[in-house]
């Protein structure tokens, strides 16, 4: 036994078609699911068969492929990467995603332990002079830290080692900026500099942010 499946939406397709208009094509589709055979019309209804045969192929394709389904066991089943599985998830975890090197944090850390043995003495000098403007709540700006080196590259000549003495000089005498470099007493220390009015105007004029 066949039989006829109209989706509700079909009925604004027919909006236009009078009572007996709409008897003879409801009529007609019922034959033609039966038999297959067109219709002959002659009123308005005539205007929207090619809409239900668009309809009727449309369910045939899927019909068709329903069949198709039933013969080979039922619907395919969905692919195995679809399928989730809690000892075996789709999506890695942190150490799946590196099974020789399960500790990815410890990596990094130790690639940043690398990077600072691979620092030069000055570069590490220039990071202390870093955290002891930080520590003193007065963190040395990008502008600011510009203009110190200027200032390091004048007072050193260039000389890297001298620029260590001198971040050296300014930590341990509680100097915010920079300052030509003092001689040393004869006990092996720094002779201690009060720094003049000049030079502080000179400081706050090349390190003001």
């Amino acid at each position: 036994m066949k039989y006829l499946k109209v989706f509700t939406n079909f009925r604004r397709s027919m909006e236009g078609l009078t009572d007996e208009e709409k008897g003879r094509l409801f009529d007609a589709m019922l034959m033609y699911a039966e038999t297959g055979e067109e219709p002959t019309f002659s009123g308005n209804e005539r205007f929207i068969w090619g809409s239900v045969l668009n309809m009727f192929e449309a369910q045939q394709i899927f019909n068709d492929k329903q069949r198709a389904n039933g013969v080979k066991g039922g619907r395919p089943s969905k692919p195995k990467e679809t399928q989730q599985n809690p000892e075996n998830p789709n999506e890695p975890k942190e150490t799946q995603q590196n099974p020789e090197n399960p500790k990815r944090k410890e990596k990094k850390g130790n690639e940043k332990k690398r990077n600072i043995d691979k620092a030069s003495p000055f570069e590490i000098a220039l990071d202390e002079f870093r955290q002891y403007r930080k520590e003193k709540h007065n963190p040395l700006g990008e502008i600011a830290e510009k203009k110190l080196l200027k200032e390091l590259d004048r007072l050193s000549g260039g000389n890297d080692e001298t620029k260590i003495q001198i971040l050296d000089q300014s930590i341990r005498n509680g100097w915010a900026g920079v300052f030509e470099l003092r001689n040393r007493k004869a006990s092996g220390g720094y002779e201690q500099h009060k720094v003049t009015d000049a030079e502080l105007n000179h400081l706050l004029v090349n390190l003001d942010d």
